[in-house]
């Protein structure tokens, strides 16, 4: 929320929130929610008249993103993940093109919408030149201690953190 104004881009928040995946009372606000976040879309879509909408996948993105398809916008999808979100699989159906990172997405996607471009990367990671004593320094990282960099995320993340202080020794 900060580093995109940063960059001179607006960010407007819509209400909406995650379902949940048992019986809350946000479930129950869920519907009234997309509806005022569908309305909220289209209102945006009308104001900036994009000529294609791109969504990174989340309930944040589902709005616009299905808004923009019923408008007849080209919508762009991203999934980064191996096992598609609930998001990208609802608005795959209304986009014109998805982007994957891994092969195989065919069983989450029409497979002649699809485009494998992998993960979006730094330049700097791509050509290796990362300074691994800026970096510790960065940090605040001892710099003759061995350091491992554990990435992962979304619905994993939880998984691969509590695996790694299990097994940390």
């Amino acid at each position: 929320m900060t580093k995109v104004p940063e960059e001179g881009y607006q960010i407007i928040g819509l209400n909406i929130k995650g379902l949940q995946r048992r019986l809350t009372l946000e479930n129950f606000l869920f519907p009234f929610k997309v509806i005022s976040s569908l309305r909220a879309s289209v209102k945006i879509l009308k104001e900036f008249n994009p000529d294609v909408v791109v969504g990174f996948g989340g309930y944040a993105s589902s709005p616009i993103t299905m808004a923009a398809a019923w408008k007849k916008i080209p919508v762009l999808l991203q999934e980064q993940n191996s096992y598609a979100g609930l998001a990208n699989k609802v608005v795959a159906r209304r986009s014109s093109k998805i982007c994957v990172a891994y092969e195989h997405m065919e069983r989450y996607f029409p497979k002649h919408r699809i485009i494998h471009t992998g993960n979006p990367v730094r330049k700097a990671i791509l050509q290796g030149k990362n300074d691994q004593m800026k970096s510790k320094a960065h940090f605040g990282l001892a710099s003759i201690r061995k350091t491992i960099l554990v990435i992962g995320g979304s619905l994993g993340a939880r998984t691969i953190n509590e695996s790694i202080i299990q097994n940390i020794q």
